[in-house]
């Protein structure tokens, strides 16, 4: 729960410039004040989510993130989940994923391509940015690495629950957020009060955004 950015990707061409495109997304962050920009990883979905081995060969350290990557990444409607299905289409998809993080408390930003014939590529994930220590930076950021993404010809849509995407107006942003933040603040207290337990404890206990922005402000 929480204020956050949708997106979907697509090219079509072979795997070689989907892997560059991905590429200059990274070359592209690394000039941007993102915390961490990450290597590109390969995907391969006929490979099991709990091969360890694979899984440490492709992600390094950041072995979470890259299941989280492989996770976010994988086929719409053709779920692998966290097991091997080598006779479902899905497990012939593989691809290229870039994970970038603008910071404490924002989600990894992945952004990925994947394909089953090599041609035509597809990616989506989102980014919950409700909770960073630093909203505003975070958001924008995140906004920033779409707009490039779309200048490289590989973004096909973007659903910012806090309507910045569309309007480029931090007023907008600034409201959507007080309200979504008040909102988790009001049902984390209400579940205190039901189960009597003030030992209950979420994301909005290490961070509370609010804004206040004059109106017509755009960035």
């Amino acid at each position: 729960m929480g204020l956050t950015i949708h997106y979907d990707l697509k090219f079509q061409g072979i795997a070689e410039e989907a892997r560059a495109k991905l590429q200059e997304v990274s070359k592209l962050a690394r000039a941007l004040p993102f915390k961490t920009v990450g290597e590109i990883w390969e995907l391969d979905y006929s490979k099991d989510f709990n091969n360890d081995e694979e899984n440490k060969r492709q992600a390094g350290a950041n072995e979470d993130g890259y299941r989280w990557a492989k996770i976010q990444s994988q086929p719409r409607g053709e779920w692998i989940g966290r097991t091997q299905y080598p006779d479902k289409d899905g497990s012939k998809y593989k691809g290229y994923v870039v994970e970038l993080w603008a910071g404490k408390g924002c989600e990894a930003t992945n952004l990925g391509l994947i394909s089953k014939d090599g041609k035509n590529w597809m990616g989506h994930a989102f980014t919950k940015t409700q909770y960073a220590e630093h909203f505003v930076k975070a958001h924008l950021l995140v906004i920033t690495i779409l707009d490039a993404c779309k200048k490289l010809g590989i973004l096909k849509s973007v659903n910012d629950e806090g309507d910045y995407w569309e309007t480029r107006d931090l007023s907008l942003l600034g409201g959507n957020i007080t309200e979504s933040t008040k909102a988790i603040k009001k049902m984390h207290g209400d579940l205190k009060r039901a189960f009597k337990h003030d030992r209950i404890v979420g994301c909005i206990d290490e961070c509370e955004n609010y804004m206040t922005v004059k109106k017509g402000v755009k960035v």
